[in-house]
């Protein structure tokens, strides 16, 4: 029989162990230990013994202490026998070997003595301790780079002031630290100073070592996060090692507690961005994602704590404040917000701080008078800067850039400007934004945009300049309660006794808060209106319920802030146009500008109003009688706010509603500041006498004992809330009694209020207050919150504006009244009202309406179904006293018939006060003598008796508007849009012109006609001269309509408020007074409303609350306690005076002709800061065109909220969760020299969430320009879009810039049967990542081919039952943990070998295969086990533990491939250097006698490499063993028996499996074997 060709051994297809012995390839083989695959030069392949590893470095620091105190000093040799010695100072030197130049640093005190100034080091005061000195002196010492670079220096004072100097080598370098006290000793005139020798104590060198956790492999050296094994302070160090790694440098980076858990490794990414920024970020799914950059200055990170690494760093930034507005600038006008954020040189940005409420900027400086004082508009320069003060600024940070938010307009467009970038010295800045500054812009969607900012992830990855992160936990908690208030009511039972406690309306909302008489009083008003106090305890409001008994809950109270609008002056400047008679200076006396205002400056050389940008920015109030919603924003303890949680819709008081509230102590409070007795809008404050008793007979009242009736004066008027009232005629002191005008019949007793009607009009900027109630579980969570609202939008408002109202007449169908003939039109004297409000001529239904909103503001009003005319309040005259002196006119021997002023003069009962009721001024028509004697202006006020009145008149308070429009000046309103025609005129027939006929009639004017039963105006009913046709002003046309009562009435509307016993009568007639009609000083002040009861911010459903987004009010509490009271401004309301020129000429004006016109000052509750327009108006000079219409300019800016950034409420249906298992989320994208590192910055919506049902995401990683996850049941690749940058360059963000959600565009999932179940269980080189699935027992590999694949490798390359060995074993997370075992993956870079090394705890199993990427073969087991590893140019090192050794030694770094002793791993000897088992089955049909191995090894070597050899034949499937006695090697060739060393064993059978071992501690290199056999029968 022909002998079997002999085939040989190759092993070039590496091991298959899964194969049969009859099937196994002959050029694989079925096992190597510690192998290495190796292609030859000559392109076969060699299997040779790997290389064992040596230590590289260990990871050590080495520290030295020096201890000592004043007295330990002092008392030393060289010090002790001086006179008096005292210790001012340190000399500290620093030396080091490798030539290092010694550095040394003095400080020191000074000190005078015999008047003169010793020993000054720093210039640091003598009274400053030494250990101060010497901690000075380290921190100088540490700002030399060279000491910084090679020292960690730290110094502290311990029990009995004693001072502690620790330090350590930062590269490995004998450097020392030596101290010299600076001593002063003398007496008299003899004195010294001098340095001493002195050591202190030495402390005994301390070895700390460090075990490896964490390694991030740069170009040329590693960077490795190491914990403290002496339970010090973990570091980060930097190992370089030298070109043939025989030495490395060490350098410590950062020393401090990581919060690191020993023996669990890290996930690491790297960005190597230039040769400033080398960054490492690493998680452990533990502690927060954290970073550093590696290149920073040595001394950068020195005392730098491990929350100054966190990429979401704590920060509480509380906005800017703004100090002052200066004179001196260039900042552009319009509304500002200023915000900043803080950056660390090392690249790290805070969030965006809070922004501060706009300040409006204006025009002209603070220094002008206050009529010069206007706005201007956007593209005007101001002459003005912005001082800005920014407080409790995080040390932490570095730099602070200060940002400048320009608001575009009212609607919330922004643009936003870096105008500073500065170092940061203390914890405040200061900075003056002058307008001059370089501009850098900044995107909106990148300054808005909110950042999350979750706690911990478990993996991340880089890719397209962006960091992911996966499997995300947040351990914030939501704030537990409910803020949700709710108002409560008395019954009418409980009204009448006066007392009982109340009940809280049932659901969610208040069911009566929308009612236009929500707030009225009355014995019937059962409405849902109070806080929880007994009847005679009660005060307006809300609250949670239980408020008082709870640890949490909210209470809402309401209180105003005083201001200053105007004083009372009609002659100010006074000057006379005509000096021919004292007559005529007397009728032509008026006042030259300022109208209104005539303010005093406060000490800031500001005014205490909204002409005060610094005040608008402060205390902008709230719409009385309006609907707000609010809402609690909580902060976590880094700052980030959360969601907002609803505190609900609160009702502002109205105008009419008594003061009651309660004080920061919660004591009940019945009057305001300065003892205002309601929350009226304007006017004055009153004074109260108690016990006033009232005799009818002798109208007398006579205060009680101890009551001082001189603190009131004659012309005082008083009111009692029963709803009468008067005015003081004369005091008597002696009997302490007044007598009054009015005729009364109310006798008894009362507590009276009195008003000085010649007393400064006040504006009151109305706010809420909340008390908030917290208990200690939330303050433990919580880092603070703010009141938040949501922004009142047009569609929003119930109060469409305030405003007055003014009469309309008809006129006669007669020549004389030109183009108003037969026409409906102004009534000229509408500055004031009607006597008795029943002049047939004047209409019951149809009004003009003046109000800022409209001719200021965007209001373009068209009535709509359910609008109503609210009546506010009533506006009243005020008064000036006749003073001679500072009116600068003379009216002596000038009778009052007479009188030029006597129309200007009050009137009561026919007498006149010697008050002045109105003032004139020149309309700049003409010098004539008519047109200054009747051109009139008046200011009003509002008074309590007024408000007593209104609210004691039993008629309804408001009427229903059949129909609105604004009117231009001229301009026409039909016919059919008139009211009811309730007198009978036929004004119902005709249309509306808004302008004004009159006759000048000598000194009066004739506007009505003087009997109240004259149906219609007739202006030359007088003569047929001086008739005058005047245009109106932009005005709002309302008709009132029927309110669907049958009472007369109430069909149309009265001005009745305060009429019959009304002070303020002016005669305006030139006959006889008694039979004509009087004009008297008083206005409604009323609201336009809509019922948008189902509309108001969305609607009142929990859907609705869901769907609001709450704007900032510019309140924040960062320090909360248990209790808290919040005052709340940031509204969006202003009180200001509107001044209005009523009427202008008309057409066909000539300089002869008598064109009077009027003006009408009162104050005013609107959106507009009216303070700050702009142009040419009545009250801003005296140069006014007498054609031409009051300018009404504004920059709309002026009227801007704080909407900039907005807030969400927590939908209902959210779930809390701290664990996001499936979430993956992106950074922001970082650009090429960008200093920030926008790795650390997370847009809200940039997330994306992997199917659930396949697991958690355990590992991220970026492969061949791809993003992929593996899950515990799948594997995904991730799209993303690199396109996505977000800018939103339009500016008009008026919402929270959250990302566009578009960065990971879809997922799709390459493999659900693979996946991964344990973290940092992935490796990835250039062309494929493999991990391994404990689920699956598989070693894996992601391939790309026609598509992209998982790969199991055990099948691949036939070695599956190495890996479902595993199946049944627990394996752990902790690689580097002995007792818990994990999964390690390297990649040996330079033979493109990937290792995985599964351990099972306490050394149970060890599997740790070794797969060649270049050959696709699995290459070798390996019996040691590798932990960690990570590669340097050319080399791979790593941690691990010899086969035999229970102990990982993580402080140890391992070189591997570098021991010259192949058996010899981590310090340890393994018994091989080599094994391989193949099998030699050729012929695998016959049955073969095996007689010779013949080993094929590199080189002609003789040495014997192997030294035991095994076989195994089929017959007798035993195994005996030959040892290398009985072979002997020639020319390289290794030649064995196959036979037992005895002799008695033959191999026989159709295979031999042949195992060959080697304990040779040298090289091995095998590239075939050859057996030769025989056949045999």
């Amino acid at each position: 029989m022909a002998k079997p060709t002999k085939k040989p051994n190759s092993f070039s297809k590496g091991m298959m162990s899964d194969i049969d012995a009859n099937a196994l390839p002959a050029d694989s083989y079925k096992e190597a230990i510690n192998g290495r695959l190796l292609t030859r030069d000559d392109n076969s392949f060699v299997l040779k013994n790997a290389k064992g590893n040596t230590e590289f470095t260990t990871l050590q620091e080495i520290t030295k202490t020096i201890s000592f105190s004043d007295a330990s000093t002092l008392s030393s040799a060289n010090i002790v026998g001086l006179t008096n010695p005292q210790l001012l100072g340190w000399k500290i030197t620093i030396t080091g070997d490798d030539g290092f130049t010694p550095v040394e640093v003095e400080a020191k005190q000074g000190i005078i003595f015999a008047g003169v100034s010793w020993g000054v080091g720093y210039g640091y005061d003598q009274d400053v301790d030494s250990n101060t000195m010497m901690t000075i002196g380290l921190s100088v010492a540490l700002q030399n780079s060279s000491v910084a670079d090679k020292l960690n220096i730290n110094g502290s004072v311990g029990i009995n002031s004693v001072y502690t100097i620790s330090y350590s080598d930062r590269l490995s370098e004998n450097m020392t630290i030596e101290i010299s006290p600076f001593v002063f000793q003398g007496s008299g005139e003899s004195i010294t100073f001098q340095y001493y020798v002195y050591t202190g104590v030495l402390g005994s060198p301390v070895t700390n070592t460090y075990e490896v956790v964490g390694v991030a492999e740069f170009s040329n050296y590693a960077a490795v996060i190491a914990k403290s094994n002496a339970g010090g302070l973990d570091a980060i160090f930097k190992i370089t090692p030298s070109a043939d790694f025989s030495t490395s440098t060490v350098r410590t980076i950062l020393r401090t507690d990581l919060g690191l858990t020993s023996k669990t490794s890290l996930r690491v990414e790297l960005s190597e961005e230039n040769e400033h920024f080398h960054r490492i970020y690493w998680t452990d799914n533990i502690n927060p994602l954290r970073t550093i950059n590696l290149n920073e200055n040595p001394e950068y990170y020195l005392n730098k704590s491990a929350e100054d690494l966190n990429v979401f760093k704590s920060s509480k930034l509380v906005a800017p404040e703004i100090a002052s507005i200066i004179n001196g600038g260039n900042v552009l006008c319009g509304s500002h917000s200023y915000a900043y954020r803080l950056t660390t040189t090392d690249g790290k940005t805070s969030r965006l701080s809070n922004i501060t409420n706009p300040i409006q900027v204006k025009q002209t400086q603070s220094s002008e008078n206050y009529h010069e004082q206007k706005g201007g508009s956007l593209e005007t320069n101001s002459s003005n800067a912005v001082s800005l003060i920014i407080n409790d600024i995080d040390s932490s940070y570095e730099t602070i850039q200060v940002i400048n938010i320009r608001h575009l307009s009212a609607d919330g467009a922004i643009e936003a400007i870096i105008i500073s970038e500065s170092i940061i010295n203390s914890t405040t800045f200061s900075y003056i934004h002058n307008g001059n500054e370089t501009k850098v812009s900044i995107s909106i969607g990148e300054l808005l945009r909110s950042h999350v900012s979750w706690d911990t992830c478990a993996d991340i990855a880089i890719k397209d300049n962006r960091l992911f992160a996966a499997n995300l936990t947040n351990n914030a908690q939501s704030v537990p309660g409910d803020f949700r208030v709710k108002s409560y009511k008395y019954t009418a039972a409980q009204i009448a006794a006066n007392t009982g406690t109340p009940t809280a309306h049932t659901g969610l909302n208040n069911p009566d808060i929308h009612g236009n008489d929500y707030r009225e009083l009355s014995s019937s008003n059962t409405r849902y209106n109070f806080i929880n106090k007994s009847y005679e305890e009660r005060v307006v409001g809300a609250e949670t319920e239980n408020f008082d008994i709870s640890v949490t809950g909210v209470r809402v109270t309401f209180a105003t802030k005083k201001l200053d609008l105007s004083k009372i002056q009609y002659f100010n400047n006074a000057v006379a146009q005509n000096s021919a008679t004292d007559s005529q200076i007397a009728e032509t006396i008026h006042s030259t500008v300022p109208h209104y205002g005539f303010l005093d400056k406060n000490d800031n050389g500001t005014f205490n109003n909204y002409k005060d940008p610094l005040f608008a920015s402060k205390y902008t109030g709230y719409q009385r009688g309006e609907i707000y919603r609010f809402g609690i924003l909580f902060y976590d303890k880094q700052g980030n706010s959360t969601f907002v949680k609803p505190i609900g819709d609160v009702r502002m008081p109205e105008n009419n509603e008594p003061y009651i509230t309660l004080d920061a102590s919660g004591n009940r409070i019945t009057s305001g500041p300065g003892g205002v007795k309601y929350f009226k809008h304007a006017g004055n404050t009153s004074i109260t006498l108690p016990n006033c008793v009232f005799t009818s007979s002798n109208q007398t009242i006579t205060c009680a004992s101890g009551v001082d009736v001189e603190t009131i004066q004659e012309g005082f008027i008083f009111a009692h809330e029963g709803g009468f009232d008067g005015m003081v005629d004369s005091i008597d002191a002696s009997t302490n009694s007044f007598t009054i005008h009015q005729n009364f019949t109310v006798n008894g007793t009362y507590t009276l209020n009195f008003c000085d009607i010649t007393a400064d009009v006040d504006g009151f900027a109305l706010y809420p207050q909340f008390d908030i109630k917290l208990p200690q579980s939330t303050l433990d969570i919580i880092g603070g919150y703010s009141i938040v609202r949501v922004e009142r939008k047009e569609i929003d408002k119930s109060v469409i504006s305030a405003g007055v109202l003014n009469d309309t007449i008809i006129h006669a169908n007669v020549d004389g009244n030109g183009t108003l003939r037969h026409k409906n039109g102004n009534f000229f004297g509408n500055i004031y009202g009607i006597e008795n409000g029943n002049h047939q001529c004047v209409s019951k239904a149809d009004f003009t309406y003046d109000t800022p909103e409209s001719s200021l503001g965007k209001l373009n009003y068209n009535a709509k179904s359910g609008d109503s005319l609210y009546f506010s309040s009533v506006l009243n005259l005020g008064a000036q006293t006749l003073n001679t002196e500072n009116d600068n006119f003379d009216i002596n021997g000038i009778s009052n018939q007479d009188s030029g002023i006597d129309s200007l003069m009050q009137h009561i009962a026919g007498s006149k006060t010697g008050k002045i009721l109105s003032g004139r001024f020149n309309p700049n028509t003409t010098t004539n003598y008519d047109s200054l004697s009747h051109s009139n202006k008046v200011i009003y006020s509002c008074y309590d008796s007024a408000l007593y009145r209104r609210n004691a008149t039993a008629i309804s308070k408001s009427r229903n508007i059949d129909y609105g429009q604004n009117v231009a000046p001229n301009a026409d309103v039909s016919a059919s849009r008139m009211g009811l025609d309730f007198w009978g005129t036929g004004r119902g027939n005709q249309s509306f012109t808004n302008r004004s006929r009159f006759q000048t009639v000598g000194k009066a004017i004739f506007c009505l006609p003087r009997y109240t039963t004259t149906k219609k105006f007739e202006s030359g009913e007088n003569n047929s001269s001086g008739d005058v046709t005047v245009q109106g002003v932009d005005t709002i046309w309302l008709t009132t309509g029927d309110d669907g009562t049958n009472t007369l009435a109430l069909k149309s509307f009265e001005m009745v408020f305060g009429v019959s016993l009304n002070p303020f009568t002016l005669n305006k007639s030139t006959v006889t007074e008694g039979s004509n009609q009087k004009l008297v000083g008083h206005k409604l002040y009323t609201y336009i409303k809509r019922n948008v009861e189902n509309i108001q911010y969305g609607g009142s459903a929990q859907s609705n609350f869901e769907q609001n987004q709450y704007i900032q009010t510019g309140h924040v509490n960062y320090n909360p306690t248990a209790s808290n009271r919040e005052v709340v401004f940031g509204g969006d309301t202003f009180i200001n005076m509107y001044g209005l020129q009523k009427f202008k000429v008309h057409i066909g004006y000539s300089t002869s002709n008598d064109y009077p016109s009027t003006a009408i000052v009162f104050p005013v509750e609107s959106s507009i800061n009216i303070d700050l327009r702009d142009g040419v108006f009545f009250g801003s000079t005296d140069d006014v065109s007498p054609v031409a219409q009051d300018n009404f300019f504004i920059n709309e800016t002026y009227s801007c909220q704080n909407t900039s950034k907005t807030f969400l409420q927590k939908p209902e249906n959210f779930k809390d969760v701290n664990n996001y298992p499936n979430l993956i989320a992106a950074s922001n994208l970082k650009l090429a020299g960008n200093l920030f590192d926008a790795f650390t910055t997370f847009d809200a919506n940039e997330i994306h969430e992997l199917d659930n049902r396949k697991g958690p995401v355990y590992n991220l990683f970026s492969l061949r320009d791809e993003l992929f996850s593996l899950q515990a049941n799948g594997v995904s690749k991730l799209s993303i879009n690199p396109r996505v940058v977000v800018d939103n360059a339009d500016a008009a963000a008026v919402t929270v810039v959250t990302g566009t959600g578009q960065i990971i565009q879809r997922s799709d999932y390459i493999d659900t049967l693979y996946g991964s179940q344990h973290f940092n269980n992935a490796i990835v080189t250039n062309t494929s990542a493999y991990w391994f699935d404990a689920n699956m027992s598989s070693f894996c590999k992601l391939v790309f081919g026609k598509g992209i694949a998982v790969q199991d490798l055990g099948i691949t390359t036939q070695n599956t039952n190495i890996f479902n060995a595993l199946k049944d074993l627990s394996i752990g997370d902790k690689p580097l943990d002995y007792n818990a075992g994990g999964i390690a993956l390297y990649h040996n870079k330079i033979l493109d070998e990937i290792g995985v090394c599964i351990t099972s705890p306490y050394n149970l199993n060890i599997t740790h295969m070794v797969y060649s990427e270049l050959q696709d073969v699995m290459v070798t087991k390996k019996t040691e086990a590798v932990s960690l590893a990570f590669n340097l140019p050319g080399e791979l090192l790593t941690i691990g533990r010899n086969k035999n050794s229970s102990v990982i030694n993580s402080t140890k770094i391992y070189l591997e491939n570098s021991n010259v002793n192949y058996t010899k791993y981590y310090d340890a000897n393994n018994t091989n250097s080599l094994d391989v088992t193949f099998v030699c089955n050729e012929s695998i049909y016959t049955t073969k006698k095996f007689d010779k191995l013949v080993l094929y090894l590199s080189g002609n070597e003789n040495d014997q490499k192997f030294t035991t050899f095994t076989f195994t034949d089929s017959v007798s499937n035993t195994s005996f063993t030959c040892d290398a006695s009985l072979s002997r090697t020639v020319n390289g060739k290794h030649i064995i028996p196959m036979t037992s060393t005895d002799g008695t064993s033959k191999a026989t059978g159709q295979y031999c499996i042949i195992k060959i071992q080697s304990t040779n501690t040298g090289p091995i290199e095998l590239f075939g074997a050859l057996v030769h056999n025989r056949t045999t029968t």
